[in-house]
C-alpha cells in the first residue's frame, strides 16, 4: 500500500475521539475524566481496560497494551499501521492522499480485499432484490406478502436476493480486479484446487434470499441464505432451509452473534438493559421492526463461549427466548453454567406451543412480548421448574437430584456469595430448609480463578526521564527546548524511558520532531509503544504546568547526573596517593567546577 500523507493522519487524529474508535468494541462507561470497560482484547469479567480521551490514548491492564487510536485498530483488526489509518478514515468518512496520489491495489491486504468483496457482494444482492425482473418482482413479494416485512426495512439492512443463474456475482466481481486468492477465499464461491481458473469459480448462493452477515463493527463478513421455491433443485444444498458462509479469514461463526453490531447502539446500562437472545436472523429482524431493539441471535446451532464473552462486553443480563417444550427447556439449561461462568445473569422467557419470535410477534405484536415479559423466569426458578416441575411437591428423591444438579451446574461460579445465594433461592424453591442447604455448602468447591486483571493504582514515578517523556511528546516547543538544553550523557539509558526519550531528543536537534506523531515512527517494538502510552495513560503522570513539571524534572535530571559525577570525585580523593600533587590538584579542581555546576542548574528557553 501506497504511503498515506502525514496530514491525512494528522487529519483523522485531531478529528476522531478515541472514545468513538473504542466503542463499538467495549462497552464504555464514563469514570471521572476517563473511560472503562471489559478489556477488547481478553476475557475478563472486572473492567481493566481505559479510555482517556483527553490525552487520545488507551491502556489494558490486563492484556498489557497500550497506545493511540491508531495502535488499537492494529491490535483489533491485525492491521499494519497503514491499513489501520486507511480503516478509520473509511469508517468516519476522512478522504485519504497518499504521497504518490493513488493507492496500488496490489499492496492491499487480504483482509482488506475480503472486506471490499463482501461489500460489493452486498450490493450486488440488494440491488437483485430491488430490479425491475421477474425474479426481483419475486424476492419483494415473498419479504412483504409472505414474511410480512416492510421494504423500507429491507432496504435498511440491504436485503439481497442471489439470482437463479449464479453466475453474474463473479463476473461483477472479476471487473473490480480483485486478487485471484481474495476471489477463492471469501466464501462465495466453491473453490475447490481442481478449478484452476478463477472465472470457472462456482457460486455458493443460488435463488435464495441473502441477510447479511455484519461483525460488531457493522462490516458484512459473511450471509445467510434463505432457500426458496426459486432455489434450483440441482443445486446441492437444495435440501437446506438455511445456509452460511463457510468460515473464512473474516467470518467465525463461533465468535459473531448476529445483530450486535445493532443492539449495542440501543443499550444505554450495561447492568439494566438486556440483550435479548433469540434463535435466528428473521427472528432477530422481527424484533427490531417492533421496536425490541437488543435482540440477537447466535451464529451458528448452538450458543458457545466466544459468544457469550463477547456478549458480556455490552450487557450483563441476556433474556433468552427460549421453545416452551421440554427440548427447549434441555438446550436452555446447557445454557445456565455457560452464562455462569461468563458472569452473565439469564433471564427465560417460555414461547408458546408451536411458535418462534417471528411468528409471536407478526400475530401478536407488542401486547404478546409484553405478556412473554410478564412471566420472566430468573435462571434458579427456571432451573428448578425444568428438573423438578412438581417444586414444592416433587418427591425427596426429584428434590435432592435437582438439587445436586445445581450445586454441579455452580461450580463454574467465580463468587461464593453468588453460589451460595443461588442455592439458598433453589432450597426455598425446593421446600428444602436453609439449615439442610447451609449443611451442604462447605461442600461447594468454587471454581474461583485467581483475581486478575485489576487495574494497578499503586504506580509511582520511576525517573525524571518519565516526565520528561510525557512533557517532550505533549509540546512541540517544549521538545526543542529540551533537546537544546538536554546534554544526552545526562540521560540514563538503562531505562527504557530514558532510551526513549534521548531517541525523541535525538531526532528533535536534528529537525525530525514536528509533534507528538513523530513518537509513532520512533517507537521500533511492542515494548516501547505499550511503555510509552502506558505512560501517557497514567493518571499520576497528568502533568497540569507542561513547562513547570518539565524544569522540575530538568533539574533532578542534571542533579542526578552530577551528584555521581561529584560522588565518584570524592572517593577518587579518597583513595589517591597523596604525594602525586598533580593528580590530586586535577581532581580538586574537577569537583569545585562540579559543585559550582550544580549551584546553576539549566534553564529551559522557550523563548
Amino acid at each position: 500500500m501506497s504511503r498515506i500523507k502525514r496530514s491525512t493522519i494528522e487529519e483523522i487524529r485531531t478529528r476522531l475521539n478515541i472514545v468513538d474508535v473504542v466503542m463499538p468494541y467495549s462497552q464504555l462507561k464514563r469514570v471521572g475524566s476517563q473511560y472503562r470497560g471489559l478489556s477488547p482484547f481478553n476475557e475478563e469479567k472486572t473492567p481493566s481496560f481505559y479510555v482517556h480521551p483527553e490525552k487520545s490514548v488507551f491502556k489494558c491492564y490486563s492484556s498489557g497494551h497500550a497506545g493511540d487510536l491508531f495502535r488499537f485498530i492494529e491490535l483489533k483488526e491485525n492491521l499494519p499501521f497503514n491499513e489501520a489509518v486507511a480503516l478509520l478514515a473509511d469508517r468516519f468518512g476522512i478522504p485519504i492522499e497518499y504521497e504518490d496520489g493513488e493507492e496500488n491495489r496490489a499492496g492491499v491486504s487480504l483482509r482488506k480485499e475480503l472486506y471490499e468483496i463482501h461489500g460489493c457482494a452486498t450490493q450486488f444482492f440488494h440491488e437483485a432484490f430491488l430490479a425491475s425482473t421477474a425474479e426481483g418482482t419475486f424476492i419483494r413479494a415473498y419479504w412483504e406478502k409472505d414474511r410480512q416485512f416492510p421494504l423500507p426495512l429491507a432496504k435498511e439492512l440491504s436485503i439481497g436476493f442471489a439470482p437463479v443463474s449464479g453466475t453474474h456475482l463473479l463476473d461483477y466481481l472479476l471487473k473490480k480486479s480483485f486478487s485471484e486468492e481474495a476471489l477463492r477465499q471469501c466464501g462465495l464461491f466453491y473453490a475447490k484446487d481442481t478449478v484452476q481458473d478463477v472465472r470457472h469459480l462456482r457460486p455458493r448462493f443460488k435463488g435464495r434470499l441473502m441477510i447479511p452477515i455484519r461483525d460488531v463493527q457493522g462490516r458484512v463478513v459473511a450471509f445467510t441464505a434463505r432457500a426458496l421455491s426459486l432455489t434450483p433443485k440441482d443445486d446441492p444444498t437444495h435440501e437446506a432451509k438455511y445456509i452460511n458462509s463457510p468460515e473464512t479469514p473474516l467470518f467465525s461463526k463461533s465468535n459473531l452473534v448476529f445483530g450486535l453490531e445493532h443492539a449495542r447502539l440501543h443499550i444505554k446500562d450495561t447492568h439494566a438493559t438486556p440483550l435479548i437472545l433469540v434463535e435466528g436472523q428473521l427472528d432477530t429482524i422481527r424484533c427490531w421492526q417492533m421496536g425490541i431493539h437488543t435482540a440477537v441471535a447466535p451464529q451458528g446451532t448452538s450458543v458457545t463461549e466466544q459468544q457469550l464473552s463477547l456478549l458480556r462486553r455490552y450487557s450483563t443480563h441476556i433474556d433468552v427466548l427460549m421453545d416452551g417444550d421440554a427440548a427447549g427447556a434441555r438446550a436452555a439449561l446447557r445454557l445456565l453454567p455457560m452464562g455462569i461462568q461468563a458472569g452473565l445473569e439469564f433471564h427465560f422467557l417460555a414461547l408458546p406451543a408451536g411458535e418462534d419470535p417471528d411468528s409471536l410477534l407478526l400475530k401478536g405484536g407488542l401486547p404478546a412480548w409484553e405478556a412473554l415479559q410478564s412471566n420472566r423466569q430468573d435462571a434458579i426458578e427456571f432451573a428448578i421448574k425444568a428438573m423438578a416441575p412438581e417444586g414444592r411437591q416433587a418427591s425427596p428423591h426429584a428434590k435432592e437430584a435437582a438439587l445436586r444438579q445445581l450445586f454441579t451446574i455452580y461450580q463454574a461460579a467465580d463468587s461464593l456469595p453468588l453460589a451460595e445465594s443461588a442455592l439458598k433461592r433453589a432450597g426455598q424453591l425446593l421446600g428444602i430448609s436453609e439449615y439442610t442447604i447451609d449443611k451442604e455448602l462447605p461442600k461447594l468447591r468454587i471454581n474461583a480463578r485467581p483475581a486478575q486483571n485489576v487495574p494497578i493504582r499503586d504506580e509511582k514515578l520511576t525517573s525524571y526521564a518519565d516526565i520528561l517523556l510525557i512533557a517532550a511528546s505533549s509540546n512541540a516547543d517544549l521538545t526543542q527546548a529540551l533537546a537544546q538544553c538536554i546534554q544526552p550523557e545526562w540521560i540514563d539509558i538503562s531505562l527504557l524511558s530514558g532510551r526513549l526519550l534521548g531517541r525523541f531528543l535525538a531526532a528533535a536537534r536534528e529537525g525530525l520532531w514536528k509533534d507528538r506523531s513523530s513518537a509513532d515512527e520512533l517507537l521500533e517494538d511492542d515494548t516501547e509503544r505499550n511503555h510509552f502510552y502506558s505512560l501517557l495513560a497514567r493518571e499520576d503522570l497528568h502533568l497540569d504546568n507542561l513547562q513547570k513539571a518539565a524544569e522540575e524534572a530538568l533539574k533532578g535530571l542534571f542533579n542526578v547526573y552530577f551528584v555521581k559525577i561529584k560522588e565518584n570525585l570524592t572517593r577518587a580523593l579518597a583513595n589517591i596517593d597523596p604525594s602525586d600533587h598533580k593528580a590530586l590538584s586535577s581532581l580538586q579542581n574537577e569537583r569545585i567546577r562540579i559543585r559550582r555546576l550544580l549551584e546553576q542548574p539549566p534553564i529551559l528557553n522557550l523563548s
